[in-house]
C-alpha cells in the first residue's frame, strides 16, 4: 500500500471511529408527522424512525419503510392505542424490535405529542429501555391543546412525570403557544415551522457532535430533567452578546420563566460567518454564563457557515432546572 493510500485509510478509519450514532425516533400520531417532515430536511449523521400502533398513518409517512415500525401488532391489530396503557403494553409486547433498533446508540431523540394513547405510553417505555442500555436519551414533547380536554392533558401529565425519571433531559412544546405564534400561517406551514423547531437542536448536535464530545455532553445532560429550548441571531455590531439576549429572548417558555438564573446545565451551539473570531464566539457563551448560575454545567460547539456574513446564530437547552419550580408539569399544561 502508497503511503498516500495509508493515510488517506487512516483519515477515513479515525472519522469513522469518531462518527456518532445519532437515531431519531418519533412516536405516535404526532411524532411520526414531525419526523416524517424532518426527514425531509436530510440532516446528515442522523437516522429518522417511525414508531406508531397505527399501521395507516406508518404506511403514509416519507421515512424509510425499513425503519417504520409497528408496535403490538397482536394487541393492536395496527389500529392504534385508545389510551396510555394499551400504547404502553404495545411497546412491552415488540420490546426486542424496539431494543434492536436503539442498541449501539450514542444519542437518541424521542419525538412525540402527549395526550394521546402511543405518544403518552409508549415514549415512557422506549426511553426507559434506553435508560437501561445506557443511552443519552432527549425527549422533545408537544402538550395538548386546553380545548382537547381533561383527559387528554391528565394523560399527558401522567406521561412527562415517568419521562422525567428515565429520559435525561425533556423538552415540552405547548401546542397552545405553538400554534398562537403560527396563528396566521396555513396548517402545512404551521406544522412545518413546528418541526423546524423540533429539528433545531437534531440539526445543531448532528453537525458537531463526534465521539470524543460523547462524555461531556453524556455529562451535561444525564438526569438534567426538564429543560428549555431557545434559539437566536443577530448580524453586525456587538454581535455576540445580542447573539445571547435575541437567545434568550427566544426559550419558548421566556414569558412565563423570565428568570434563568437557577438553570445548572447548558449545552450551546454556534453557527458563525468566516469573519467572527474565535474570541467573539467565546463571549457570546460568557453573555450566556453571566445569566445563568455561576456554577453551571456548559457544554458549547461552533461552526463556520460560509453563507453568513458577520452573522452568528445560537441554539441552545437549558437544563438542571429543579430548584426554579420548573420541574413541575403544571409549568407546561394549564387545566382548562
Amino acid at each position: 500500500m502508497m503511503f498516500g493510500e495509508a493515510v488517506s485509510e487512516l483519515t477515513t478509519n479515525a472519522h469513522s471511529e469518531l462518527k456518532t450514532n445519532i437515531k431519531v425516533m418519533g412516536v405516535g400520531g404526532a411524532g411520526c408527522n414531525i419526523v416524517s417532515r424532518i426527514e425531509e430536511e436530510d440532516i446528515p449523521n442522523v437516522e429518522i424512525f417511525a414508531v406508531n400502533t397505527d399501521a395507516l398513518c406508518l404506511h403514509t409517512l416519507k421515512v424509510s419503510n425499513k425503519n417504520k415500525i409497528l408496535i403490538g401488532k397482536n394487541l393492536t391489530r395496527g389500529m392504534g392505542a385508545a389510551t396510555p396503557k394499551i400504547g404502553e403494553a404495545a411497546a412491552k409486547e415488540s420490546d426486542k424490535q424496539l431494543r434492536d433498533v436503539i442498541s449501539n446508540t450514542d444519542l437518541l431523540f424521542l419525538i412525540c405529542g402527549l395526550g394521546g394513547g402511543t405518544g403518552s405510553g409508549s415514549t415512557p417505555y422506549i426511553a426507559n429501555i434506553a435508560k437501561n442500555l445506557g443511552i443519552v436519551t432527549l425527549v422533545i414533547a408537544t402538550t395538548p391543546f386546553n380545548a382537547e380536554g381533561k383527559t387528554r392533558l391528565e394523560n399527558a401529565k401522567h406521561a412527562i412525570e415517568r419521562l422525567k425519571k428515565c429520559a435525561d433531559s425533556l423538552v415540552l412544546l405547548p401546542n397552545e403557544r405553538l400554534m398562537g405564534f403560527a396563528r396566521t400561517l396555513s396548517l402545512t406551514a404551521a406544522y412545518s415551522l413546528i418541526s423546524g423547531i423540533i429539528s433545531m437542536p437534531i440539526r445543531s448536535i448532528a453537525k458537531v457532535l463526534t465521539k470524543k464530545d460523547l462524555p461531556h455532553l453524556r455529562e451535561v445532560l444525564r438526569d438534567s430533567g426538564i429543560a428549555l429550548l431557545g434559539a437566536g441571531e443577530a448580524i453586525g455590531e456587538y454581535i455576540s452578546v445580542l447573539t445571547a439576549e435575541e437567545t434568550i429572548k427566544g426559550i419558548w417558555h421566556a414569558e412565563d420563566f423570565p428568570d434563568i438564573s437557577n438553570v445548572e446545565r447548558a449545552v450551546i451551539f454556534l453557527t458563525c460567518s468566516p469573519d467572527i473570531s474565535i474570541e467573539e464566539a467565546k463571549h457570546a457563551i460568557k453573555a450566556v454564563h453571566k445569566r445563568i448560575h455561576p456554577r453551571a454545567k456548559i457544554m458549547w460547539s461552533y461552526i463556520i457557515n460560509n453563507e453568513y456574513k458577520k452573522k452568528m446564530s445560537m441554539v441552545m437547552l437549558l437544563s438542571g432546572l429543579g430548584h426554579s419550580g420548573l420541574e413541575k408539569s403544571e409549568c407546561f399544561i394549564k387545566n382548562p
